[in-house]
């Protein structure tokens, strides 16, 4: 019983700390809401600058793919696959980010062996 609680905390305050570090985001067809570092951004699609799709390697968890999302002023936030937020975050770049890279596209680069690909770059990709 101890150590269930214990193992349940400790996991609260992992996914915590790393919430603050990378930026917890909510998806909506507005945007982004990002909260990083203590602070709420509202992020509408307009003001994103980049997604670069990555895998990283995990010894213990394996592989895995991410997303990183790079915005005006600096902002940026960072979501995985295994991340809550992943399907409506994959479902929203291709509804709202008009000439992004499919999905199929960058996750089949990613999986089979590339380890960035670029998925959207502001100004190189037809405006909506």
């Amino acid at each position: 019983m101890f150590l269930d609680r214990l193992n349940r905390w400790t996991t609260n305050r992992l996914q915590r700390l790393r919430d603050q570090r990378r930026g917890k985001m909510t998806v909506s067809a507005g945007g982004l809401a990002i909260h990083k570092n203590g602070r709420d951004h509202e992020l509408p699609w307009t003001a994103i600058e980049t997604i670069v799709a990555l895998r990283t390697t995990d010894y213990l968890a394996g592989d895995t793919i991410g997303l990183t999302i790079g915005a005006q002023g600096g902002l940026t936030a960072h979501a995985t696959e295994h991340d809550a937020e992943w399907s409506a975050l994959v479902a929203g770049i291709s509804e709202h980010l008009a000439g992004s890279l499919p999905y199929a596209r960058w996750a089949l680069a990613i999986a089979a062996g590339k380890a960035v690909v670029p998925v959207y770059r502001r100004g190189e990709f037809p405006e909506p």
